[in-house]
């Protein structure tokens, strides 16, 4: 399940995205003379949640944050923190292709607690010479993934890969020996086992980062006491080749990390290396990533633009329609396709005469009434222009206190027009002073009695924010108003 990201695109250039809580780190890298190099980036904190948030305000806001930035690139790789994912290890036998991916699905539904139907998977398989071939399953919720597929949608941004930021900066695990790696983040620091070819182990080490008036700190024995329960979870021959913890991250907080783990990591017979990412890749670059700039966004960008492969990829390939229609057709289906077509346009000649002769016998009926039919709208013309004054209901204000209703009493969404049509459709534009009171609102309206197909039809600015809205009024038809 190893999966390149791009196959023979000709990109020069990608956006990195990564997430971590609520911080989005953004790096455009293109390719020049054959080398990666970085051209622009930022890192904004998010007001909505890319996975909870609506997807469309949180799309939105990405898509401002991105062009305040003088970011355009549509393509992109998305990093994820390891938090958001399930993962387990298994031994794997010595089985065919098919029977092991068979195998796999099968390990992965007795070790997670969710329907295969309900997860997104990917593998990292390895080896250790007592133990034969091995793999580390890592899944996501679909729901999530589709959640956070939404967002970059509504951000006019297209994924061309989904994968961990802890593997997106590290890189490729050796053939031979191994290491731990740890990436340091905002909130929690990222741990994997990278040995026998592959990644052993992973997992997200949270209350080991303080922050205060002084600084960042970092918890050095207890991220020790993590990887000390983490070796101990991989086979003895693998951890005696694993002499190195390498420690990825911004410059300054992956050399704090690295110092206060250093005396702790010695008690364990570990070295402390702090790694430089571009370089340790082999893709160029100097000691250091330039300021605020992610290692894994830069490093899943410039991987992608060179067609290397990723240890967990998420984004399934999806295949062309001619891929799905040669897949699905076979020779029996050819000729169920072909008498079915046959079936159709029998079906369609013998419905053009049967309508032809229906059409001039109404006609032929039309001739013998229009007269009366003329007087009858004649009629119901003067009905309607002078109905209005016998109208006995407040259709008008009713449809107006309900929508008042939903309004915020404090007046922090508030309406600048309302239209009201015959029909029952409404359409009202407004003003909010943030995302947040705006969605409450919508949130109220749309559980009132009777509303019908309500739409956002736009959002526009920031504080305050100017939006339109339309819906229909079901319960004022039902009321006879």
């Amino acid at each position: 399940m190893n999966i390149r990201f791009i196959r023979g695109s000709g990109a020069r250039s990608l956006l990195g995205l990564s997430f971590d809580g609520p911080t989005m780190t953004a790096c455009v890298v293109r390719l020049s003379a054959g080398r990666p190099e970085i051209v622009r980036s930022c890192t904004e904190t998010l007001a909505l949640d890319p996975l909870s948030g609506e997807p469309v305000l949180a799309g939105r806001e990405i898509r401002s944050r991105l062009d305040l930035a003088g970011i355009r690139e549509r393509r992109c790789v998305v990093c994820i923190p390891l938090k958001w994912a399930l993962t387990m290890q298994t031994d794997v036998p010595d089985l065919s292709k098919e029977d092991e991916e068979s195998f796999l699905r099968i390990q992965a539904e007795r070790g997670f607690p969710f329907a295969l139907e309900d997860l997104v998977f990917s593998v990292s398989r390895w080896r250790a010479p007592d133990r034969g071939s091995a793999a580390t399953l890592a899944a996501l919720p679909a729901n999530r993934l589709a959640a956070l597929e939404s967002t970059l949608k509504a951000a006019r941004l297209r994924p061309v890969g989904i994968t961990f930021s802890l593997t997106s900066a590290v890189g490729d695990a050796p053939a031979t020996g191994g290491s731990i790696v740890l990436l340091v983040g905002d909130n929690n620091v990222e741990l994997g086992v990278q040995a026998g070819g592959g990644v052993a182990a992973l997992r997200s080490i949270d209350r080991t980062v303080e922050h205060d008036a002084e600084g960042t700190h970092f918890d050095g024995e207890g991220i020790a006491r993590e990887l000390r329960i983490t070796l101990g979870q991989i086979p003895e021959t693998l951890r005696e080749s694993i002499s190195t913890v390498r420690v990825y991250g911004p410059d300054g907080p992956s050399r704090l990390a690295g110092e206060a783990l250093r005396r702790a990591a010695a008690r364990l017979r570990l070295d402390v290396e702090i790694a430089h990412p571009f370089r340790d890749a082999g893709l160029g670059g100097g000691e250091s990533l330039p300021s605020g700039v992610s290692p894994a966004a830069s490093l899943a960008a410039a991987r992608a633009l060179l067609g290397a492969r990723s240890e967990f990829e998420f984004l399934l390939p999806r295949p062309s329609r001619l891929q799905r229609l040669t897949t699905v057709s076979s020779r029996r289906g050819v000729v169920w396709l072909a008498g079915a077509a046959a079936a159709l346009v029998v079906l369609a000649v013998f419905s053009f005469a049967v309508q032809a002769v229906r059409l001039s016998y109404l006609e032929r009926k039309w001739r013998s009434m229009e007269s009366r039919v003329q007087e009858i709208e004649d009629v119901q013309r003067k009905v309607r222009d002078f109905r209005p004054w016998f109208d006995d209901s407040a259709r008008t204000l009713t449809i107006a206190l309900r929508l008042t209703e939903s309004f915020p009493e404090e007046g922090s969404v508030w309406a600048t027009s309302l239209d009201i049509r015959e029909s029952g459709e409404i359409s009202c534009t407004g003003q909010a002073r943030s995302d947040s009171e705006l969605l409450e609102m919508l949130k109220r309206l749309r559980n009132t009695q009777g509303i019908r197909d309500l739409k956002l039809q736009q959002v526009q600015g920031a504080s305050p924010l100017k939006f339109s809205l339309s819906y229909r009024d079901a319960l004022g038809e039902g009321d006879g108003i």
